[in-house]
């Protein structure tokens, strides 16, 4: 499964970077049609539009050169062969685990078949007739064969369960990889999908331009043709003023001769300072003119062209560029902004990670320290247990080798179980009933016969007789349970007494406990054993006789 999910990865390699070739390759032909159409071509203004989607073409071209030199980078280079070499590396430890599974399944195989003809002779052995001797011997060495092969069992499946460990631990490994990889895939997608955005906005953008430029022809045609109707609007306005000014120049004259006529002497004051205020105006009129030209002078020195019409065109387009720059600038701007976000959004997503991580390790941590100290506990209570035992197999040992003295000092015989005893001629926590019983036997004929010796010796006088069984030592009589309590207590009156104890609260159950409270203070009143009588000597009414015979 592993390797159908890794072996696309260099097929979707070889398919982008055929596209970007091939991409790469239709944009330098354009741009070479184009830069020979150009050449062929006269300069001046008919080539404008051509030269400024030259300049589209050859940014755009930029663009796609820069992309694909930083997707086929060094440092991406590295970086997809360091993760081909890990998930190599990883593939090959997988097939070699994968071959040491088939191994010891192969090897489990071979146990299985080896048990099923242990157990077809185990069969044909109980089908023959053995002696006990040959039937103990061949159970204990078909123990000793069967705790081998459960040992060979149990190593075999830790092995396996290690094995499987390891295989489950690598394929979780190899699961993050793919993970971080298709992380990867999805992100760099994303920036494709993101960048063909782009590319889509600034076309559109582009041919906006276009129309806009080319709606400039006619808005520029509206101009003249306004700047025309203008001007002869100002011609006839001028000979209208030209007119108006010779008619106020005539009557100004007039008004000026009528007031000489009029006037009886001058006043030379009053000329002068008219003539001081005439030549400051003129004066004025003059600096505001050498100031206006000034201006007029570095604006065709700046613009390069002393014609209107240039001067327009540059400002135009310098105004355009200007303005596809702003927007180039708000959109990265834009972009900038909204790396940033994720940026602190994918920061805030490692510090939670991080944290998780850091409280994980210090459960973690927490829960093997537990475990140590459970094991620590259990080592201590196995260690406490062995030593116990130890003590215990000690102190059987001793028994075992005391029962062994007293069953030679008694002298008996093993004879009629030498079959059952086989080879282990010692006392054991098998055969220990056996020597028990044997000396249990033993001891009490010896006893009988020292008894009989004892009563049956002849008196000697002078001479005290010697008592080897003591005759005042006897063990406790066990009472019939007649004797020590006559009978049942009577369930008549039982039932009475517990009809006439009428109490107005809500009753329940006795448990163990409270019965054997309630029965020990009622055994202490008087009437406590009166009720231990049978039915049939029961003094109830003779009214409830046929509830007698239910008891009886």
């Amino acid at each position: 499964m592993v390797k159908k999910e890794v072996e696309p990865q260099p097929i979707v390699q070889l398919q982008a970077k055929l596209q970007q070739e091939s991409e790469l390759g239709r944009v330098e032909r354009q741009q070479r049609n184009l830069a020979t159409e150009c050449a062929a071509l006269s300069g001046g203004k008919r080539l404008a539009k051509q030269r400024k989607v030259v300049d589209i073409l050859n940014h755009e071209n930029y663009n796609i050169l820069n992309d694909l030199y930083v997707a086929t980078g060094g440092p991406k280079k590295l970086i997809d062969s360091r993760h081909n070499k890990q998930l190599t590396g990883l593939l090959k430890e997988n097939d070699v685990f994968e071959r040491q599974i088939k191994q010891m399944r192969l090897s489990e195989i071979e146990i299985d078949e080896q048990i099923q003809l242990t157990k077809k002779k185990v069969i044909e052995a109980q089908s023959k007739v053995t002696t006990d001797a040959e039937h103990m011997k061949r159970v204990l060495e078909g123990q000793k064969t069967l705790a081998t092969l459960e040992n060979k069992l149990d190593t075999f499946v830790k092995q396996t369960c290690a094995i499987n460990d390891e295989n489950h631990r690598l394929r979780d490994e190899i699961d993050h990889y793919l993970f971080e990889r298709n992380t990867f895939n999805k992100a760099w997608y994303g920036n494709i999908a993101t960048l063909a955005k782009g590319k889509k906005i600034m076309m559109d953008l582009i041919e906006q331009a276009t129309i806009s430029y080319d709606r400039r022809d006619e808005t520029v045609a509206v101009l003249h043709a306004l700047r025309e109707k203008c001007h002869m609007d100002l011609v006839v306005q001028t000979e209208e003023m030209a007119s108006l000014q010779r008619i106020k120049d005539h009557e100004s004259k007039l008004a000026k001769f009528m007031d000489v006529k009029g006037q009886k002497r001058c006043m030379r004051d009053l000329l002068d300072r008219k003539e001081t205020r005439r030549d400051e105006r003129h004066n004025a009129l003059q600096n505001q003119l050498v100031r206006n030209e000034e201006i007029l002078n570095r604006v065709w020195k700046m613009s390069g062209t002393a014609r209107i019409n240039d001067f327009v065109a540059a400002y135009t387009q310098r105004e355009f560029e200007n303005y596809t720059t702003f927007n180039l600038i708000a959109a990265l701007h834009f972009e900038c902004e909204t790396l940033n976000d994720s940026i602190i959004r994918l920061k805030d997503d490692i510090t939670t990670q991080a944290n998780i991580n850091s409280a994980r390790a210090q459960m973690q941590l927490s829960n093997l320290k537990k475990y140590k100290e459970t094991l620590q506990n259990l080592n201590k209570e196995f260690n406490n247990e062995l030593n116990s035992n130890k003590r215990i197999e000690k102190i059987l040992e001793r028994l075992f080798d005391g029962i062994l003295k007293l069953f030679t000092l008694c002298k008996c015989d093993l004879t009629p179980f030498a079959t059952l005893l086989g080879e282990n001629a010692g006392v054991n926590r098998y055969n220990v009933s056996l020597f028990l019983q044997i000396l249990d036997g033993q001891v009490n004929d010896l006893l009988l016969k020292s008894f009989f010796k004892q009563k049956t010796q002849p008196k000697v006088k002078g001479k005290a007789p010697v008592t080897t069984v003591r005759e005042d030592v006897r063990p406790h009589r066990v009472n019939p349970i007649q004797k020590v309590v006559p009978t049942n207590p009577c369930p008549l009156c039982v039932e009475k007494e517990q009809v006439s104890d009428v109490i107005d609260l809500l009753q329940f159950v006795h448990s163990r406990g409270e019965a054997e409270v309630k029965l020990a203070n009622r055994l202490k009143l008087p009437d406590g054993l009166d009720r231990l009588h049978n039915v049939s000597a029961c003094n109830l009414p003779q009214s409830r006789a046929i509830i007698q015979r239910r008891y009886q």
